[in-house]
This record gives structure tokens, sequence and C-alpha cells, in this order.
């Protein structure tokens, strides 16, 4: 390969190759990976993987002297390669004859050939007893003696003599290659051919029946779980689709059957089963809770309010609650109102239904009412998001939704009958499902005049949506935070916590500030706000490039476009074996209410969100990034009090904040006239 490189450099006078070895990971084994690229005489390039580097680089310069020679330059960079003895000869529809070939005359390389052929063995049989066995050992004349054991395609030996270790080794294999090539266990590349061409032709042939495959034993236990799930959800099929068409709604053959959004299925109401109920409802509620819960949300700011929120929720069809965050509104109301009825002897006829902006909310938000009351979700609590659900077995109880979900239902129920009260939770966010489902509660209630509406927001303009319901009355609880420590963008410049090169563009700031308080700040997750996802995975390429490796599993994107298992990952915590590990917790505005992770103790803010407004001019709807209110400023340094005495840091100026609006912009400007028409 020399000779090429410099008849190369001597008609082009460049350098003409690119050489890459790195560590890999091939099964259990650690291998070495070697990656060879050439600009010149035309572009080329090959791969080649061994046990160990100078094996892995040897099998890829091998590779590349046979692809120069099947692309014809290989006569031109090296004249005297006619002059070089051939296999092609034998096996003159062999690819891999070259490499037999060289491996002939060089037998120091028949033991890679030999350990990534057996590799690929192993790694189609879902075995590691395939792998060769060596035993080299120096004989009583000073030669060193070497054994290669072998289990595929059947138990065999072949032994090698040389002067040097490897040389014996090598010849060694030298036999083993020959063996498997003469009988057919190889192909044209060398590759280990797992089936006989007879048994290839019986399984194409073959069109009905059990295919046998390897599987890892760690996989048997994850698709028995999958399995057991498939066939309790197959189950209840049957009875789902007696009262349900085809997509899981209402058959269109019964326009008088209702649609339980509770239960998921048909809305029936009979006299046994709800004395049953209630009399299960009413044996729970015995005073027995744990201490450590009751104690816990008697400590809560709403808990004084109680009886007030009780009061005007059964005298007015619509109540208006701003709670502070850290009040407990999101999970206490509910609550209140389910156990009153509870009291009262008639729990299955109290059916709350809450709505929650995002989905992560609604299921984080069940799970916690479900683990406060301690019982499993199902029971009394359920909720329901898009792909994902847990519905009560019986009627009675909290179900937690997002907004669509609810004005999906409605499509069918437009009346809500079957439901006692609608808690509409985080209203201040205005989005356009938010506010098309007051729009349309509005009119519900002068129809269900025993349905109860509860708005609720950390920050909202009360007095705007009691105009809007009549005059609704409005209640305000105080709030529960922990101080907070505010830092603005000339606070990290004095500091010198960030460089004042990248002021114009607040997300390159984050890496910066996430370093600081990673190692220099006292323990505890840290959660940033960014706009949108293409930030965030900005911010995750920065910051593996600043903190330690075994750091990066513990940075978490937050976004709605990851799946519900990504999602939740964020409520974990770094096992106690990881020292001086943070979480690092990279989120949209997804994080911003509902949603409290009880280990972050700082915040991060960029000041900014992406949102969609619809563009006048253009007529059409336009993405872009905006800054945000102090109403959303607010609410993101609340997640650093809420059990904690924590930081913000603002990367903006504190100047600006002043001048930003109280509230953000209605979503309603996001859409054309003729959409809001269609809705």
């Amino acid at each position: 390969m020399d000779m090429i490189e410099t008849n190369i450099q001597r008609t082009y006078g460049k350098t003409w190759q690119t050489l890459k070895t790195k560590r890999v990971q091939v099964g259990d084994t650690t291998s070495w990976q070697t990656e060879l690229s050439v600009a010149l005489p035309q572009h080329l390039s090959v791969a080649a993987t061994a046990a160990k580097k100078k094996e892995s680089e040897d099998l890829v310069t091998l590779a590349l002297y046979n692809k120069l020679k099947d692309v014809g330059a290989l006569e031109k960079l090296l004249p005297q390669a006619d002059a070089l003895p051939t296999a092609r000869d034998k096996f003159s529809d062999n690819e891999g004859a070259l490499l037999l070939q060289s491996v002939q005359q060089n037998v120091a390389n028949a033991k890679s050939i030999v350990i990534a052929l057996y590799e690929r063995v192993c790694n189609a049989k879902n075995s590691e007893e395939f792998r060769p066995q060596f035993e080299t050992r120096m004989d009583a004349c000073r030669q060193w003696v070497s054994r290669v054991s072998v289990n595929w395609p059947f138990p065999m030996v072949f032994d090698g003599v040389g002067q040097k270790k490897t040389q014996a080794e090598g010849q060694a294999c030298v036999p083993l290659i020959d063996y498997l090539k003469d009988n057919g266990f190889l192909d044209r590349r060398l590759y280990p051919k797992m089936y006989t061409d007879d048994a290839k032709r019986a399984l194409r042939n073959r069109r009905i029946g059990p295919v046998e495959v390897a599987l890892r034993t760690n996989m048997t236990p994850v698709m028995e779980d999958i399995l057991d799930e498939f066939e309790t959800k197959v189950g209840s099929l049957q009875e789902i689709r007696q009262s349900c068409g085809d997509d899981g709604e209402p058959s269109e053959e019964d326009d008088e059957a209702l649609w339980d959004i509770m239960t998921g299925r048909q809305l029936c109401i009979e006299a046994e089963q709800v004395k049953q109920r209630d009399y299960i409802l009413k044996g729970q509620d015995d005073g027995t809770a744990s201490p450590g819960i009751r104690s816990f949300r008697q400590s809560l700011p709403i808990y004084k309010y109680r009886s007030d929120i009780l009061t005007l929720v059964q005298h007015n069809q619509v109540v208006i609650l701003a709670g502070e965050t850290g009040s407990g509104k999101t999970t206490q109301v509910p609550q209140y109102i389910f156990e009153d009825y509870v009291t009262a002897a008639c729990g299955s006829s109290c059916n709350v239904v809450v709505t929650q902006p995002r989905r992560i909310s609604a299921v984080s938000m069940a799970e916690r009412v479900a683990w406060e009351r301690e019982e499993r979700v199902g029971f009394t609590v359920g909720y329901q998001v898009r792909m994902k659900r847990e519905t009560l077995q019986q009627r009675g109880g909290i179900f937690f939704c997002t907004t669509g979900i609810l004005l999906r239902h409605m499509q069918s129920n437009p009346c809500l009958q079957g439901v006692s009260h609608v808690i509409v939770d985080e209203v201040h966010e205005r989005d356009l499902e938010t506010d098309f489902l007051l729009i349309l509660l509005r009119e519900v209630i002068k129809k269900n005049p025993d349905l109860r509406v509860v708005i609720m927001s950390a920050t909202v303009n009360t007095q705007k949506f009691s105009n809007y319901f009549w005059d609704a009355p409005v209640i305000t609880i105080p709030g529960k935070l922990h101080p907070v420590r505010e830092y603005y963008l000339e606070d990290l410049l004095d500091a010198r916590i960030v460089r004042s090169k990248d002021l114009a563009d607040p997300v390159k700031l984050v890496a910066q500030v996430v370093e600081y308080i990673y190692y220099h700040r006292a323990p505890g997750a840290i959660l940033c706000f960014l706009p949108g996802w293409n930030e965030i995975t900005y911010a995750v390429r920065e910051l593996q490039k600043l903190l330690p490796p075994y750091a990066h599993g513990w940075i978490l994107p937050l976004h709605s476009k990851l799946r519900h298992e990504e999602q939740w990952k964020i409520f974990n915590s770094p096992p106690d074996t990881l020292e001086n590990v943070r979480k690092v917790i990279l989120a949209t505005n997804i994080a911003e209410t509902s949603i409290t992770v009880g280990d972050v103790v700082y915040v991060v803010d960029t000041g900014l969100h992406r949102e969609q407004r619809y563009d006048s001019i253009l007529g059409v709807p336009l993405l872009d990034t905006f800054e945000t209110s102090r109403s959303s400023m607010r609410q993101r340094r609340g997640r650093a009090g809420r059990l904690h005495p924590g930081e913000c840091y603002f990367l903006f100026k504190e100047n600006n904040a002043v001048k930003r609006p109280e509230f953000g912009s209605i979503q309603e400007n996001a859409i054309s006239s003729s959409r809001k028409t269609m809705l």
C-alpha cells in the first residue's frame, strides 16, 4: 500500500487516504473498527472489524486492495500487480478470492479473518460458545505451537507451528479457512453460510408455519408482559364492541346511547350498582389515611379554604379559582369535591372531569392524586390522553384528561350527561382548545343546570372570566413557595458566568449557565426552558461537550413529541452510586405548569417560547419564537421553589422583563377567521 500511496502522490500531488480507528461494542465484547476512505483516483470507502487494532487495519487494507483491483485502478497505480499470483483461476466466481490469496501469502492475517468470521457466527446464533479458542505455547525446540478449536459448523481442531506466536496462530487458521471454503461453508465474500443452499430453498418455499429465530433470554419476560397486556385488552374488546363502533366511539345505530367518559362504556346508571358503589366508597372514607399524607394535605395553603370552596361550588354553577403556584389547587380541589359527596354517602353521583393542557400533566396529576388517596389508578382516579388511558371500573371518582379528549367526548355527549363537575385547569395559557371549551361550557350549563364548572389557574385575569360567566364568584388562594433568588443577564455578566459574544442568542447561554451551576452550586436538579425541539437538541450537544460522559444519561429532553415513557424519566433521580451527578431537564413550556419535579432547585429561563400566530398580510399562520409574558416568567420561576429554596437564572436583562406584557397573547390570533368558523 505504501507503493500505491507513493504513486498517487506522484501523480496527483496530494494525500490520498483517511484512516479512522475506534473501539466498538460487538455483542458483549469490545473490538476495533477501522474505516479507510480514499479520494483518488476515485472516492472509495471500506471498513473492517477485528479483536486487535493492527488486525483491523490489516483487514481494511486488504479490503481496499480488493476494491481498487475490482474498479480497474490497481494496475494503473501498481503495475507489478499483474505479476502477483491470483486465486481467481481457482475461484472465478469468488469475490473473496483476493482476500484468500492474501491469507496464503501472509498467514498473520488469517487469525483476523477467522475472528471476524466467527464473530458473525456468534451474532447469528446469539451465543458466545462459537468463538474460536486459541491455545499457544512454546515447545522444547523453541518453536511456537498453536491450536485453534471451533464449534461451527461442528467441533474441529487445527494446529500450526511458527517461529513467532502470531505466525503459529496464522498457520493454524489457514487450513481452517481452506477447509470451510472448500466444503461450501463460506460464501463468495468469505462470510459464513448459516444455511445450506437446499435449506435456503426450503425456507423460501415455505409459506405457512413457524420460523425459528434467535432471541436473547432477557427478552422473554418483556414479550410475556406484552402478550399479557394484549390478552387483557382483547378480552374486554367484545364488551366494548357491543356498545361501540369499530373506532371505539358510540355506535350510530343507537342514537339514544351516551358514552361515559369516566368508565369508557355506555352510560348506564343502575340503582343496585349505585348503592353498592356508595357503600364501598363510604367504607373507604373511614379516616384511616396515612398520617404523613394527611398531614401533608393539611399543610397546603388551600386547605384553609376547603369549606369556602365547597360552599361556592355547591351554590354556583361557575366558580373562578385563582391559586398561586404551590397552593395545591390541581390535586386538592377535585378531592375536596369528591370527598364531600362520599361523606354524604353519594360518591357514585360525583364524577369530576379535570382538564389539563398537556398529556404529561394529566397523567402525572392522576397518579399523584391516586397516591395521596393510597389506591391504584383506576379505582376512584383515572385518566385519558392520546394513545393511553386508565378509566374507572365504576362510576364515581376523578378523571383527568387533556382538553382535546373532553372536546371529542362532547361530540357524542354535548350536554355532558353523567358528569357532575368540570374543572378546567391552567386557563391562563389561553390556547385555542381551552377557549373553545369555555365557549361550549357556557352554553352547556344553560341546558344542564346540575353541571358545576370550576375554572382554575395560577395566573389569570379573574375579572375577565368572571364577566364572561355572568359575574361568577372569584376565590383567590395564596401560594406556598420557598424563597427563590433571581439572577438576570447583567448579574451573569458581572460574575463572568457567560461570555459577552453570545448575548444575542439566549439559547447559546444555556450550556454555560448549566456548567456553572453543575460545578459551583449546591446539589439539586436543573430545569431549563427553551423554545423548541431544535434548541433542545442543540443544548444537549453543547452540554455533552461540557459535562462528564457518565452524566450524559441524565441530560433529559422534555418535549410533546417524545413518548410518554421518555417524558416520565424526568421524575427519576440519579442513583446513589453516581456521585456528583445532577439531573438536567431541557424542556419547552410543557414543564411550565402542573408538573412538579421534586428535586428541581435551579431554573434557567431563556425567556422564549414558540407560538403560532396568524399573519393577516400573508393570510397564513406562522410558527415563530416570541418572548414570554411576565406571568410565564413567574410560573417558570416557581418551578424552583416548590419544595426547596431555589435559584432562577433569567438569560435576559431586568429592564427587558419589565417591558414584557403581563399575560400572553390569546392563541385565537394564531388562526384565520375561516378556521375559527369551521371550529
